[in-house]
């Protein structure tokens, strides 16, 4: 039996390791999740970037910067 234990950040990070792990040949038994006092901070550090538009500097700006 082997431990593997990490950061998972979001859910699709999950996905991809799971599949990394099926695309081994490897069985896997078991997944869990472990607290930890890091683990609150690095959720809310890790957030997708927004789609375009959002969050710009220049709300009034059109498409060409204009």
């Amino acid at each position: 039996m082997t431990e593997i234990t990490g950061s998972i950040i979001d859910q699709s990070h999950l996905q991809g390791l799971i599949q990394r792990i099926a695309g081994l040949g490897l069985s896997l038994r078991s997944i869990t999740p472990l607290e930890t006092e890091n683990a609150e901070a690095a959720a809310h550090n890790h957030r997708p970037n927004p789609p375009a538009g959002v969050g710009d500097t220049n709300p009034g700006a059109n498409a060409k910067g204009l």
